[in-house]
């Protein structure tokens, strides 16, 4: 996963937190919708295989308004969990 990550320069962060009873979550930041596009069309055949491993309870999708609706029906079959971002500051 890492050597894909070199082939989006779109993708600022992966991180991987874990929790209690065996609950991991998986945050990933990009520059915009289009980066994210491209995460998902190189990376399809690790997430089919990430599927086959581990139960997915959930996926959240943050970001702009006008860049959430790029992503279109791209993740419809997750029903994702959408929040318009309006406020926040990075460094």
């Amino acid at each position: 996963m890492i050597e894909l990550h070199r082939l989006e320069p779109g993708h600022l962060a992966s991180a991987y937190s874990f929790g209690a009873g065996g609950k991991v979550v998986s945050r990933e930041d990009y520059d915009n919708a289009d980066s994210v596009i491209r995460h998902m069309e190189l990376g399809n055949h690790i997430f089919e295989l990430t599927q086959q491993l581990v139960e997915i309870t959930g996926v959240e999708l943050h970001g702009p308004q006008a860049e959430l609706e790029k992503l279109g029906d791209l993740f419809n079959g997750m029903s994702p969990a959408i929040f318009a971002t309006e406020f926040g500051y990075r460094r």
